[in-house]
């Protein structure tokens, strides 16, 4: 009638990356908005390769990671011939952490004077976002069954703080 329940889930670490150059995209930009007055959002773009121009490279990586589990104590409300219910009470923990890096390397070339051709022109931006779940788990979990099938499910409610950082 009573019982313990420990879960916990871990997606591994997933990486989708991008990497080209002028030798593979003739042009390659990076494009952004620019929210400085009087622009307010107008769509840009970083030139990094452009034909008798520049020549460069660009490369991007995102990695996610997603974890957490539960632990929680159980105890049977209703058992019958066809199931039975239980409450639940216990503690649950989820964390998600995503990565982004964007990297691009453009060399000047031509007649250019500004910036003066052979000028390389590095750029690197990281970005980190991270949230955190800590809390309390309330719910109910049940199960029915019937000759050879089974059917069950849960319901849980999470009271906690959620921590955010970018």
């Amino acid at each position: 009638s009573k019982g313990v329940l420990v879960r916990m889930f871990h997606t591994g670490d997933n990486d989708v990356g991008f990497r080209s150059d002028n030798t593979i995209n003739s042009v390659l930009a990076i494009p952004f908005r620019d929210f400085t007055p009087p622009s307010n959002g107008t769509p840009q773009e970083v030139l990094v390769a452009s034909p008798g121009d520049r020549s460069g490279r660009v490369s991007a990586l995102v990695e996610s990671n997603v974890q957490g589990g539960d632990v929680l104590f159980r105890k049977a409300i209703a058992v019958d011939h066809l199931g039975r219910w239980d409450w639940l009470i216990g503690y649950q923990q989820a964390r998600l952490t995503e990565r982004f890096t964007l990297d691009s390397s453009s060399r000047i070339e031509g007649t250019s004077t500004i910036p003066p051709t052979g000028t390389v022109l590095d750029q690197t931006d990281r970005f980190l976002a991270r949230s955190q779940f800590h809390g309390a788990a309330l719910g109910i979990s049940g199960q029915v069954s019937e000759c050879n099938w089974f059917l069950g499910g849960m319901f849980k409610l999470g009271l906690g703080n959620m921590e955010r950082e970018v």
